[in-house]
């Protein structure tokens, strides 16, 4: 669908996540009203009659499937092109008989029909087995070969060639469903992940996170470093300037912070305005002083239109093989409280304290 963004951009009355089905239906009227010009021109030049004026009725047919398409009318465009592919393949088949695999094209539809989110569901199975059923009457009620012949000495190819083109649409039809699903499946996890507002890890996906690491750090006998944060006196900034303040204030804030941690870091919106970082430091120092960087950083700054100035309390502890992460996070939390306790926009440890 890439190609297709290239060259045509959607109306702007397409939704983003509608885009990709757009785009299938309108490279299958473009396809189909192609296709049937090819035929008009085909029939004309073997002088089979009743063939011409189907493909004018299909020309037609296909020209008004992409008049709906553009007016994004998708579920009346396809039940066009339903009607217009069983009466073609009902006539061809009538006229040449089925040794020219124009009955293929039942098949098509009949899968794409069944799996189309644009139409329901009921009418799309009720459409998809008059498809199949219709495509087994032709081989019930038509001979194999009719006494009009044309290009006799290719049917195989025109045999191959129908049974490809009909059942392309419905290799592309599945790609565009697992990419869709895909895309689905990413946008449901990073949902289940992530928090909304910021954009950080929420504490559900973080706690799983802390819980690995600690096991990975077990299996190897080392630490790790774990900080729980919270920005000081946050709710007199939603009370004095409201909510929708303070939440500009934690989506600068955020990013600022994943700005300034190093890739090996983490960091997670553990409630409210408070943060929690996963630490990857040598020691309890290196880790105490990267944390004071992001607190000074974070004090030096003004924040929104407002120019606010946002301090920030940390509480930090070191997680060894034998402490749990249940354990670390109660004695950050703590060393939080403390910190809050002692004047606040401080780090705070079992070894080291660092004021403004």
């Amino acid at each position: 669908m890439l190609f297709l963004e290239r060259i045509y951009k959607a109306p702007n009355s397409v939704a983003a996540e509608d885009k990709p089905t757009f785009y299938a239906v309108l490279l299958g009227g473009w396809t189909g009203l192609l296709v049937h010009i090819c035929f008009f021109f085909l029939f004309v030049w073997q002088d089979v009659e009743l063939m011409v004026n189907v493909n004018i009725f299909s020309i037609l047919a296909w020209s008004w499937y992409l008049y709906l398409a553009y007016k994004s009318k998708w579920s009346d465009a396809i039940y066009i092109a339903c009607a217009e592919i069983s009466i073609h393949a009902v006539f061809v088949v009538s006229a040449l008989g089925t040794q020219y695999g124009f009955q293929f094209y039942l098949i098509s539809i009949a899968c794409l029909l069944v799996v189309n989110p644009s139409i329901k569901v009921m009418s799309g199975w009720v459409l998809s087995l008059f498809c199949l059923f219709l495509f087994a009457g032709l081989y019930v009620i038509f001979p194999s070969a009719t006494e009009q012949v044309i290009f006799e000495d290719h049917v195989l190819l025109i045999f191959v060639m129908c049974f490809l083109s009909a059942t392309f649409p419905i290799v592309i039809g599945i790609m565009i469903m697992k990419r869709e699903f895909v895309l689905q499946q990413e946008a449901l996890q990073r949902l289940a992940n992530h928090d909304m507002l910021t954009d950080l890890h929420n504490r559900r996906f973080f706690y799983t996170y802390l819980n690995e690491r600690h096991a990975q750090a077990k299996e190897k006998n080392r630490s790790f470093f774990l900080a729980i944060a919270d920005i000081d006196k946050f709710k007199m900034v939603n009370d004095v300037h409201g909510h929708s303040l303070g939440d500009d204030v934690l989506v600068v804030v955020s990013n600022r912070l994943t700005q300034l941690l190093s890739k090996s870091d983490n960091i997670a919106r553990w409630g409210g305005e408070e943060f929690m970082f996963y630490l990857d430091s040598d020691d309890l120092k290196s880790a105490f002083e990267k944390l004071d960087y992001l607190r000074a950083s974070i004090c030096a700054e003004r924040f929104t239109r407002k120019r606010l100035n946002i301090t920030m309390s940390f509480g930090l502890v070191e997680v060894t093989p034998n402490l749990s992460v249940d354990e670390a996070i109660k004695i950050a939390d703590e060393y939080l409280y403390t910190a809050k306790s002692e004047g606040r926009n401080r780090v705070i440890s079992d070894s080291f304290e660092q004021k403004p």
